[in-house]
């Protein structure tokens, strides 16, 4: 049967970047510091999503989602954090985006 302290080292010693002392006390490491093998001048849109030196293209944001019909309003629910939509007007409220 492992010890807690056995427990926790195998645990920590997974992320590469943490050890446990026999007391138990957590003592985290530095991340290293790699150089960047991107030569001056590069423009940065090009180093986004950059993995083991090779730049993968970035992909463009997606469009806007098209402008409300009149009298409605987006809103996000307190309690879940869902956004929603509201017509005064109309005093209606709905989950779902309206279409015109």
């Amino acid at each position: 049967v492992a010890s807690n302290f056995e427990e926790k080292e195998l645990w920590f010693s997974k992320l590469k970047m943490c050890s446990c002392d026999p007391a138990g006390r957590l003592t985290v490491r530095p991340t290293p510091r790699v150089a960047s093998p991107v030569s001056p001048g590069t423009p940065a849109s090009t180093l986004r999503g950059q993995v083991g030196g090779a730049a993968s293209p970035v992909a463009p944001p997606p469009p806007p989602p098209p402008a409300l019909p009149a009298g409605w309003v987006e809103l996000t629910d307190s309690r879940s954090g869902r956004r929603y939509y509201f017509n005064s007007a109309i005093q209606k409220t709905q989950w779902e985006r309206p279409t015109a």
